[in-house]
């Protein structure tokens, strides 16, 4: 139908891929082994809104999706049945590009056309609790962020730069 996946991840259980389809705010999850489709997670709560997702992360108890928004929005949603269970609507003044989680669960993150990445502790049931740090630093959009373990958080910019931080207290690491 020409519509693209714009991001996947391959889930915690090492079976499941999930694609997102910004166009038609579905999530996608696959079986690795066979390439084939198990299962459409439609998004009602971004229909027909300027939330369309953008990037996405699938918590590690595969039970929490973080979908990052156009709008700069942050919606986490139930895994299940698609249901909201939280959102931050002014998390980012832009796109946010990417979210991912920590390996344990215990931190996300998000990168932003805004040129910054936010650390957020999980609290129970998937709720981001509180923004830990908002990381400043690069020239242009923060397109990616990743974990390096629970301690560091890599971010990358289309201003052609790689940053790594520490979690316990923002510091640069290395650029």
């Amino acid at each position: 139908d020409g519509k693209g996946m714009y991001g996947m991840q391959v889930l915690s259980d090492g079976q499941t891929l999930c694609t997102i389809q910004v166009e038609v705010s579905t999530i996608y999850f696959w079986d690795v082994d066979t390439n084939t489709l198990v299962r459409k997670l439609p998004l009602e709560i971004l229909k027909g809104e300027s939330a369309h997702a953008v990037g996405f992360g699938c918590s590690p108890d595969m039970k929490t999706i973080g979908i990052g928004c156009q709008n700069g929005a942050v919606i986490l949603v139930d895994a299940l049945s698609g249901e909201q269970r939280s959102a931050s609507p002014e998390c980012h003044n832009g796109v946010v590009f990417d979210f991912v989680y920590s390996a344990s669960g215990f931190f996300a993150a998000t990168a932003s056309e805004d040129g910054l990445a936010k650390v957020f502790m999980r609290a129970k049931e998937g709720d981001l609790n509180q923004r830990v740090m908002t990381l400043a630093g690069h020239g242009g959009e923060v397109r990616s962020v990743a974990f390096v373990g629970e301690e560091r958080v890599v971010t990358g910019s289309n201003d052609t730069t790689v940053r790594t931080w520490d979690i316990a207290t923002g510091a640069l690491l290395q650029c």
